[in-house]
């Protein structure tokens, strides 16, 4: 994402663009990402720091030309002077004009959680096994609204990961407890889905109003986990008339949920 962010604003492609990670010693401090923060928050300081190189590369071109800096646009990755079709210099030109002397441009951003968040809709699609109380989601259908995706691979993956996890909790990961002590131990009882779990899964983008972030863009974090568990749990709750609403969903609860409608 912040290769992205950077490349559209200095115009140039984002293989030419590369991220230089520091350490906490050299850095600024930051609480970390999560809770949407991640593009709120790290795209804007990308997409400060970008803007404060556009406006060093202006500099050096009104240097060049021996004009005021007003007079010079940047467009499509190339300084241009105001007024003339023929004055352009290319960002590696310039590079060349400065010579010695780094341009460097520093981009900061102190933000908490963004107030704009992302609102979605999930169907599942369920088929439930009368006689084993299992449960195999077949179908996942998902609709959430949005601004300006700046990665489409990191977005789908965050929604297809994000509901992964929820299907998971939903119906697999089973934390059993016998007198306050743990008793899922590994991995050997405490499931977690894998490939050959996960539905086919459709998403629709609804376009959404502006957000916080550059471009306008605005967080999608693994927005499916909060929706798995209710879509799962109602599409069992209208498959088989058992409304079950504590996780994870088990085969038992379902069997004894179909015992008591039976009974009734």
């Amino acid at each position: 994402m912040h290769r992205q962010v950077a490349a559209e604003i200095l115009g140039v492609a984002p293989e030419l663009v590369r991220i230089d990670v520091r350490g906490t010693d050299s850095s600024a401090y930051d609480e970390g990402v999560r809770g949407q923060r991640g593009t709120h928050v790290e795209g804007q300081a990308v997409a400060r720091a970008g803007n404060a190189l556009v406006d060093l590369l202006r500099e050096e071109a009104a240097r060049f030309w021996k004009v005021e800096a007003e007079r010079v646009e940047w467009k499509k990755g190339h300084a241009c002077l105001a007024g003339s079709k023929r004055e352009r210099l290319s960002l590696k030109q310039l590079a060349r004009l400065a010579g010695e002397c780094s341009l460097c441009a520093v981009g900061h951003c102190k933000a908490g959680r963004p107030d704009v968040h992302v609102f979605q809709a999930l169907v599942a699609e369920v088929e439930v096994n009368r006689e084993t109380g299992k449960v195999k989601v077949r179908r996942f259908r998902h609709v959430v609204d949005t601004t300006r995706i700046i990665n489409p691979i990191m977005f789908k993956g965050q929604i297809e990961g994000g509901l992964t996890q929820g299907l998971g909790f939903s119906l697999m990961e089973h934390l059993a407890l016998e007198d306050g002590q743990v008793t899922t131990l590994s991995f050997g009882d405490y499931k977690i889905p894998t490939i050959r779990d996960v539905p086919p899964l459709t998403i629709s983008v609804v376009k959404a109003r502006e957000g916080p972030g550059p471009f306008g863009a605005k967080s999608v974090a693994e927005c499916g986990i909060g929706v798995a568990a209710p879509a799962i749990a109602n599409a069992i709750y209208q498959a088989t008339g058992v409304r079950i609403v504590d996780l994870s969903i088990t085969p038992e609860q379902i069997i004894k949920g179909l015992d008591e409608n039976a009974y009734r």
